[in-house]
């Protein structure tokens, strides 16, 4: 939280928000149904007091905040509607495949943040007596716990360290989850229709999961929504039901979302002849996943016999849900994706303690002590540059050769996720918002500015600290102009340098 507070603090005091004519620019959305379902979506997150209205023509939907907040304030915190860890990043830490908490062998974690605080003693010319050892990583996780109890805080409810021994793994593909509730989840919302049922990947899913990973990964979850909404369609009967959620969020066809005019220039292409080898490739790569998802419910109505009693044939499901399994439908999902998703972004285990040793620091405890300074350590040692000294090279080389430190000891879980209510926050370069994921794919929306009811609540889809003309050629992905007061004033003092 200190780091929230830090950051707000750099930042301008005045509440740029405020706006005479919020009153106006707040209204109701027209959609009733689409009034009830964010209403009830919010109403599901405790304490969370914010609204979903109509932010005008530019904008179209918004969140509003419906209490006043102050900077490093938690506004709301929400699982992702669907998510996926980056496939670059599996072979450096393992997760749960629902709820994305890391997953790891404690001793293998600490014994290689050990290595890396070596090397950063080895290369300062100290000794290795402050380094802690396993057992005290063990007792000073139990004294976080313990002290977190006693001032009345959010009791954890994780441990710091998931063991991968514990984890729970599908048979049939090796996809890998936390716990079985975990595992009993994500069959009904989505595996059972997405799982390859093949460790080779031989199956036809398999031929659509390897496909995507070569192409482009987003398909992935794009084949999740899909499944997800033929589930629902099954569970309900009601095709317009299982699809409403996926419906809420804007969406256009994947060719005009990454699709620029820079791009045609360069392939010496119309743009209709390059935009066509996107619908060409999107149209290869439906094939695969209906091919995989109609041999999927083949055996999920096999598997499932009494769940699916009353189901004819795929064919019948198939021609009941044609409104969504078609190329069209899978390109605005992908292009979905390429608009409204964001970043996720969790914390290695080790590295969610060190956070949590730094709010205690005042606190003393000599187990505490030693595993803060090995983990400062540890990092330290990742994150320095390179002793142009030939010794400290030399030194360095042989340490490395003989403990062989992995690099980046504290790698957390990298990926893409999509959530209901964060991805419907609109941007400004001036957010008064900020997203920040906790120990699993739970993410948390923090104020970073002082925030009154009916401000609109905003988050940052880009780097703001560029020029006026940068921020608004890296907007255009997004297909609007931003007009937010920074943009606009810039705008007007001709600042586009």
């Amino acid at each position: 939280m200190n780091l929230l507070c830090a950051w707000a603090d750099s930042c301008s005091p005045l509440n740029i928000f405020a706006n005479p004519t919020k009153d106006k620019l707040m209204q109701r959305l027209e959609n009733v149904d689409a009034h009830n379902y964010y209403t009830h979506l919010i109403a599901n997150k405790q304490r969370a007091s914010i609204t979903c209205g109509y932010a005008g023509q530019h904008k179209g939907k918004a969140i509003y905040a419906t209490d006043a907040f102050e900077p490093g304030d938690r506004i709301w915190s929400e699982f992702p509607f669907v998510a996926m860890q980056h496939q670059e990043n599996k072979p450096n830490i393992q997760c749960c495949a629902l709820c994305f908490i890391p997953l790891v062998d404690a001793r293998v974690e600490w014994e290689r943040a050990h290595n890396s605080a070596e090397a950063s003693i080895a290369f300062a010319d100290t000794n290795h007596d402050s380094l802690a050892t396993f057992s005290e990583l063990e007792k000073t996780i139990e004294y976080v716990r313990g002290v977190k109890v006693r001032n009345s805080e959010e009791i954890l409810k994780h441990d710091f360290l998931t063991a991968l021994d514990n984890a729970v793994v599908c048979e049939q593909c090796g996809e890998v989850y936390c716990s079985n509730n975990c595992q009993t989840i994500a069959y009904w919302e989505y595996h059972s229709l997405c799982c390859s049922y093949s460790l080779r990947n031989d199956s036809a899913m398999g031929r659509f999961k390897e496909h995507s990973i070569a192409i482009n990964e987003i398909f992935l979850l794009a084949a999740k929504v899909v499944a997800n909404v033929v589930l629902l369609y099954l569970k309900h009967s009601d095709l317009e039901k299982a699809r409403f959620a996926v419906d809420q969020f804007h969406k256009l066809d994947w060719w005009d979302v990454v699709v620029s005019e820079e791009d045609v220039r360069d392939s010496g292409q119309t743009m209709e002849e390059y935009k066509a080898s996107f619908r060409d490739l999107i149209s290869q790569t439906f094939a695969c996943f209906q091919a995989g998802l109609e041999e999927n419910l083949e055996t999920l109505f096999r598997v499932e016999r009494e769940q699916y009693s009353s189901i004819t044939s795929v064919d019948e499901v198939c021609s009941a849900c044609e409104d969504i399994l078609n190329v069209d439908f899978f390109a605005k999902i992908v292009g979905m994706f390429e608009m409204n998703s964001i970043s996720m972004e969790i914390d290695h285990p080790l590295q969610a303690l060190n956070a949590e040793l730094q709010e205690m620091s005042n606190l003393e405890n000599e187990a505490k002590n030693r595993v803060a300074r090995t983990l400062e350590l540890a990092s330290a040692s990742t994150s320095s540059t390179s002793s142009s000294s030939e010794e400290r090279s030399l030194r360095e080389e042989n340490f490395c050769l003989d403990k062989k430190p992995l690099p980046g000891p504290f790698i957390g879980v990298e990926g893409t996720a999509l959530f209901s209510l964060i991805c419907t926050m609109n941007h400004s370069c001036l957010p008064n918002c900020i997203v920040v994921y906790g120990h699993n794919g739970e993410a948390h929306v923090h104020a970073i500015q002082a925030i009154q009811p009916k401000d609109e609540l905003c988050i940052e889809y880009i780097d703001t600290d560029r020029s006026y003309d940068e921020r608004q050629y890296e907007l255009r992905e997004y297909h609007f102009r931003c007009q937010c007061m920074k943009c606009m004033r810039e705008e007007c003092a001709g600042d586009s340098e």
